[in-house]
């Protein structure tokens, strides 16, 4: 339904048109390759492959293509690997429609585009520090699995304390509102292992 309203925006507000339309990174990765569009939005969260690992693709094999990333998440960690995987626009879902065409036309004449709150959250963690520690991490796995911060103090020997420090870290590294997305987010950008 999304992508059904997507397009009939764009070919009613935009003189763009749209040529394809893809629901697993297979298909959007085999459309892209056939039928060589000047532009691509890509979600990151597709069935099968994964969008950042279509954005690679694409942009090892056609790097005159250019991509804008649509996601749900607005994580420094991932709007630097996005950035780095080179694509060449980055936007939220909460984003206004003209905020999307501002970032289409920003990327077709050349330039790169990263959403105003994306690129706040990507300068505070510059200067922050982004990669979670180990501790982290392990901390996260333990969340993961179900285990309270009390539980997760005793296992590791440490205060509750220390326990939500680390939790908060996690949180504002990023970007997430709670455990659970903390836990979502940081799987699929690689953080922590399924």
């Amino acid at each position: 339904m999304i992508r059904q309203l997507t397009r009939s925006a764009l070919e009613r507000t935009t003189p763009y048109k749209v040529v394809g339309e893809a629901r697993t990174g297979e298909e959007a990765l085999s459309l892209a390759l056939s039928l060589r569009p000047d532009l691509i939005l890509l979600d990151l969260k597709l069935k099968g492959m994964s969008g950042l690992k279509v954005l690679q693709e694409i942009k090892e094999r056609m790097p005159q293509v250019k991509v804008v990333v649509v996601t749900g998440f607005d994580s420094p960690h991932l709007v630097r690997e996005v950035m780095e995987a080179k694509a060449d626009g980055y936007i939220t879902k909460e984003a206004s429609w003209d905020e999307l065409k501002a970032a289409m036309e920003a990327v077709l004449s050349g330039r790169r585009y990263i959403q105003g709150s994306a690129a706040h959250q990507l300068l505070r963690a510059s200067a922050d520090g982004l990669r979670l520690t180990v501790r982290e991490r392990h901390v996260l796995s333990l969340v993961a699995e179900g285990l309270s911060n009390r539980e997760i103090a005793n296992r590791l020997g440490v205060s509750q304390r220390t326990v939500e420090v680390h939790i908060g870290n996690v949180m504002a590294k990023l970007g997430a509102s709670n455990r659970i997305q903390a836990v979502r987010m940081a799987r699929e950008q690689g953080e922590l292992l399924s």
